[in-house]
């Protein structure tokens, strides 16, 4: 089971197998008319990395490729680290729960669980199947023929 999880924004140049990384860049090639680029999420755990939209836009000229955060105390600068703080503790609270539940956690497992995207998600009709065959279990424990 992975111990620990630590976070680093500053680019690493090696990666330790057991442990989680996840930093913001901004999408260079993206830049819109106005002068600010995307950012992008990316989250690697063990040998596997990937890539999301932090659904937050920066100019180029904020922002500090070593720390992976807008520079500066301007309310934009504020309002995008707060942003960005915000997500990278919904990602690492689903690291968490996930690891909780199973012992090797995947970087996709860790971004469909802070999309809410759901890895096994039951209806409602296979619940109602379910408990049908649970109180019919339990008022008839022997099987009829």
């Amino acid at each position: 089971m992975i111990s620990s999880i630590t976070v680093n924004f500053v680019t690493c140049k090696r990666v330790n197998y057991d442990r989680s990384e996840s930093k913001f860049l901004p999408k260079r090639n993206e830049e819109k008319a106005d002068g600010p680029v995307p950012v992008l999420g990316r989250i690697r755990i063990g040998r596997s990395m990937v890539q999301l939209s932090a659904k937050v836009s920066v100019s180029v000229s904020l922002w500090d490729t070593k720390s992976g955060r807008a520079t500066g105390k301007s309310r934009t600068a504020l309002s995008i680290n707060t942003s960005l703080n915000k997500i990278c503790v919904a990602i690492h609270s689903a690291y968490r729960d996930l690891s909780v539940k199973k012992e090797n956690v995947s970087a996709g497992e860790v971004k469909s669980a802070f999309q809410g995207i759901a890895s096994q998600q039951d209806t409602l009709v296979k619940y109602y199947e379910a408990h049908n065959q649970h109180f019919l279990n339990s008022f008839y424990p022997y099987k009829l023929a």
